[in-house]
């Protein structure tokens, strides 16, 4: 209950700076969210958080999902946010063969289409 009461009393800005990137490169769902405060628990923050994805139209859903980076993407990993590339090193990406990130790329190649 401590943290969910930090997060209600942070300031609009903070708020905002803090949340722009849980979707990638997503302000705008961090000032519609920052007008539902308070929130009840992490758990309301969520789910709130998830409807104004899930009741955004489908174009933005989309933009959303293909603003996401690709994943094992040698040539683009500098210009990966720190979130993301921390994201992709959990999960142990940048440890691929040069085999694997071709077929990592193909497969980006192939989501794409």
């Amino acid at each position: 209950m401590i943290m969910i009461n930090k997060i209600n009393n942070l300031s609009q800005s903070k708020f905002i700076e803090i949340f722009a990137n849980i979707f990638e490169k997503t302000k705008w769902i961090a000032e519609r969210l920052y007008n539902q405060k308070p929130f009840n628990s992490f758990e309301d923050l969520c789910f709130k958080m998830l409807e104004i994805f899930k009741t955004t139209g489908k174009e933005n859903q989309l933009k959303i999902i293909r603003t996401h980076p690709d994943l094992a993407d040698k040539i683009k990993i500098n210009l990966l946010t720190i979130n993301s590339r921390t994201e992709q090193n959990r999960a142990g990406l940048e440890q691929c063969s040069e085999k694997e990130f071709n077929e990592f790329k193909n497969l980006n190649d192939e989501y794409k289409k």
